[in-house]
């Protein structure tokens, strides 16, 4: 095998691993059949690869190198197909059976090449043998700082800038002032009217603007003749020139025409208009200057007003609709705008920030990823486009482009089954649209916008769904925000269903657990159950309930826990709020009711970095290591049973609430016992444990509560949520869409501060207040949970509906021979009704005939043949 691999390492050597025709690949591999060397060969490229991914951490490499690796992949991939086929004819035509042939040729290595149906089956793959997983971080050699020998595995030179950098707002928008030139003064009407700062927008019936606002200064040329030109730059940065001229009838009407001509990216725009009663330049804008309805369907309003004035400007259909009420409303925002933005108040740059975060999101949700938007959203898009200065505009389009060409994931080309669009950011995955002999790449996808998840997806549209079984808008659903390898999707997809089922144990079987009341020491030393004293007054904690008041007060769903609050701290926001206790050492020296605080180092407690990038599995392999430190301070209380923790292999699902607002244990109440961890559900306390508690004991119901925000979560039948996969902790859909982190000091929710927040080991889940005093974590039932990790939504199962099965033959004939017999019985029902009715009918005719034969005969002629019946 070494004499091999040498051999081909040589060859690829001599062609510096290019491989750039079929041919190529059959002299590299050497004699023989391609399936002997296929092995080897693809072993040396990808190693290859791998050392070109690694140096392409540190360095940009040039565009084409990666693209000659993957085509040598591409060539060596097409050999090995042709040979399949040359295969499968010479078995075909020696009439012999062709899988079976697969199955003995070669050691079995071409037979999933020739049928990969049962290969990447999703029930074939979810096998134990291939649930393996690869730590990211074992990627990396040890030798990050020594780059190989260049010259040999590269084939183009680096670009001169060899370090990665990314820019944004490179070019910014400069804002140009108007100024009077000679010609400018020297010109006569209508041009001197025309002369100045112009700012407006192009619209068309269905947008209005259909682009950001467009400036320009136009001065009169030299040569006098009614003619004028203009330069500047658009919000992209592109420079344009612009010229025209104008003239005016005897009716003083001023025409307008001219053209703004780019230097790249844009065709040529012709405008024609004139001067409206309200002194706007008005008019058409067309790609060509033909005159022609076809042409002219972009329409376009310039005004020479301050651009400040232009984006404070009603809609042409305000004005339409109440003329006297859009220019007061004109006037009252430009006014409290200017005054908001002067006085540099909190208003005006919080009103900045939201424009500038609804902007990019609409603006993504436009162009590129997810469902465009509607009706009220495309409004919103639309006034939040005319709010936009140019320098604005271009601001916002870098950190847009940032965004998607940097953070943003991008799902491998899969789109929106509902939308049909592109997948970027979040994917929502449907688990049981999948049949077991479906492939594993073969799923239902869905974008984040909630019109999408409400459609039902018919079984026809796609051939691997059931027959008969489309998806249903109550099928069980897994969020992602980070790119899913196809390697990860059967341990993604198993560990998603085991999680779900988990958090529905929980969310089904509500019980009682009865938490031992914890002892507290009184100066003498002698252990006492704790009176009805708020031990945590101080700081607003309250304490276990002693036993004067064990009636425990209903807590609705939805209600803040006291300990920690659930104010959102937003980045750019100040709170003026009052500072909210950090963590505390709980312990008694001289009276029952003194607080030692001491808050725990930043060296006491750490954090693992979460998995982001690459999916681990909490099922399967241990639990990642939470602290360096081998005890944690607060292990005397961890020991306690707390509601909402299942399963002591992970942290608690419910997060901390008010009996166990982290307190620690004091120094000389360490050598104290603590009883023997245990899962609630599994084994709750027992009296008779000895154990160093009080005899008294308190009630407490069994909650779930969000592990962000704390607040008590209903019954997934009243209000669905989702769980976390690799976490196992219950979270809000408040949380969730506004995407909430919690800080590991104050116990709060605030928005994570990027996208990817939680995957660098230096990042500390401390929100903007908790840093700037200088806090740490608490080291008390942490909370590590990032936006990035996968979710499953927890809402109460619904099976679909069965369709009964086909009958067979016989029960088909059987079926008939009885409809046949019950509309036998009805026949003859039928006939002996009728024959019955008929035997009356002839009676009563009879007596009537009788009784008239019998009036004639006694001579009565009152009654006449009309009164028989």
């Amino acid at each position: 095998m070494d004499h091999e691999e040498e051999r081909i390492t040589k060859n690829l050597e001599a062609i510096h691993y290019d491989i750039d025709a079929l041919d190529t690949v059959y002299v590299v591999a050497g004699p023989g059949r391609i399936e002997k060397h296929i092995f080897t060969l693809a072993y040396l490229l990808l190693k290859r690869d791998l050392e070109l991914f690694r140096l392409g951490q540190r360095h940009i490499l040039h565009a084409d190198e990666l693209w000659d690796a993957a085509d040598s992949l591409l060539w060596v991939f097409d050999a090995l197909f042709f040979r399949v086929e040359d295969l499968q004819e010479q078995f075909k035509q020696q009439h012999i059976d062709i899988d079976q042939q697969f199955k003995t040729i070669c050691c079995e290595s071409l037979k999933s090449y020739h049928d990969n149906s049962e290969l990447w089956a999703m029930s074939q793959l979810q096998g134990d043998k291939f649930m393996f997983y690869v730590n990211p971080w074992d990627l990396d050699d040890g030798g990050k700082d020594k780059d190989p020998d260049r010259r040999k595995l590269l084939n183009y030179e680096l670009p001169a800038d060899s370090s990665k950098q990314t820019y944004m707002y490179e070019e910014g928008y400069e804002w140009e002032l108007h100024e009077m030139t000679a010609a400018d003064n020297g010109a006569s009407l209508p041009l001197k009217a025309i002369v100045g700062q112009w700012n407006g927008y192009l619209y068309n019936y269905s947008e209005y603007p259909s682009y950001v606002i467009l400036t320009f200064n136009i001065h009169a040329t030299a040569s006098g003749d009614q003619e004028f030109e203009a330069s500047g730059k658009n919000f992209d940065g592109i420079s344009f020139t612009l010229s025209g001229s104008c003239q005016e009838d005897g009716d003083g009407f001023i025409s307008v025409k001219f053209s703004i001509v780019y230097d790249k990216d844009h065709d040529t725009e012709f405008f024609t208009g004139h001067f409206d009663d309200d002194g706007s330049f008005v008019g058409y804008m067309a790609l060509s200057d033909a005159v022609s309805d076809f042409n002219w369907d972009q329409r376009f309003i310039f005004r020479k007003v301050p651009i400040e004035v232009m984006i404070s400007r009603p809609f042409p259909h305000e004005f339409d609709d109440n003329k006297p009420r859009a220019l007061w409303k004109f006037a009252t925002s430009y006014a409290l705008n200017e005054v908001r933005k002067k006085a540099w108040s909190w208003s005006y740059f919080h009103q900045r920030r939201d424009i500038r975060r609804n902007y990019i999101k609409l603006n993504i949700a436009h162009w590129t990823y997810g469902r465009p938007p509607l009706n009220e959203e495309f409004e919103e898009y639309l006034r939040i486009r005319k709010s936009l200065k140019p320098s604005d505009a271009s601001y916002y389009r870098s950190v847009r482009d940032h965004f998607l060409d940097v953070i943003l994931p991008d799902h491998n080309d899969l789109t929106c089954v509902s939308c049909d669009k592109a997948l970027g950011g979040v994917r929502i995955i449907c688990l049981d649209c999948q049949p077991p002999k479906a492939k594993l790449y073969e799923t239902i996808d869905f974008c984040n916008h909630p019109k999408c998840l409400e459609i039902e997806v018919e079984s026809t549209k796609f051939s691997f769904l059931e027959p008969k079984r489309p998806h249903k808008t109550t099928h069980d659903l897994l969020k992602l925000r980070t790119v899913m390898h196809r390697r990860d999707m059967p341990r993604v997809i198993r560990d998603a269903k085991s999680a779900l089922a988990n958090a529905r144990s929980q969310m089904e079987n509500y019980f009682d657990v009865r938490i031992p009341t914890p002892l507290l020491p009184e100066p003498n030393g002698d252990a006492v159950v704790d009176d009805q004293k708020d031990v945590c007054s101080e700081t607003g904690t309250p304490t276990l309930p002693n036993e004067d008041s064990m009636s425990i007060q209903k807590r609705h769903p939805g209600e803040v826990l006291e300990a920690s609050g659930s104010e959102v701290l937003h980045l750019d926001e100040s709170p003026s709020d009052p500072a909210v206790p950090s963590a505390t050492t709980l312990g008694v020296i001289g009276s029952t009711s003194e607080l030692i605080e001491s808050p725990a180092s930043e060296a006491e407690v750490t954090r693992p970095v979460s998995p982001a990038t690459t999916y681990h599995s909490s099922f399967d392999e241990p639990e990642p290591q939470r602290s360096r430190h081998s005890e944690s301070p607060s292990s005397d209380l961890t020991d306690l049973p707390v509601a909402g923790y299942h399963d002591s292999r992970r942290a608690s699902i419910a997060g901390p609430d008010i009996r166990d607002a982290s307190p620690e244990v004091h120094e000389h109440d360490k050598e104290t016992k603590s009883p023997t961890p245990r899962s609630p559900a599994s084994n709750p306390p027992n009296k008779a444990d000895n154990v160093s508690v009080a005899s008294t004991v308190v009630p407490i119901p069994w909650e779930l509560h969000c592990c962000i925000c704390l607040k008590l979560l209903p019954s997934y039948k009243e209000m669905p949520c989702w769980f976390c996969v690799p976490c196992s902790q219950f979270v809000c859909d408040d949380c969730e869409s506004r995407e909430l982190i919690q800080c590991q000091a104050c116990r709060r929710a605030f928005e994570s501060p990027s996208y990817w927040y939680g995957s660098n080991q230096n990042d500390t889940f401390l929100c903007n207040k908790c840093t700037l005093k200088g806090r740490t974590a608490s080291g008390w039932m942490p909370t590590y949970h990032t936006t990035t990790h996968p979710l499953v939504r927890c809402k109460e199962h619904v099976e679909d509906p069965i369709d009964p099965p086909e009958l067979t033959t016989e029960e088909r004939i059987i079926a008939l021979e009885t409809r046949v017999g019950t509309m036998d019985e009805k026949l003859e029902g039928l006939e002996t009704r009728l024959s019955s009715m008929l035997t009356d009918l002839f009676s009563h005719m009879e007596q009537n005939v009788l009784s008239f034969l019998s009036s004639k005969a006694n001579g009565d002629s009152a009654v006449g043949p009309a009164d028989v019946s």
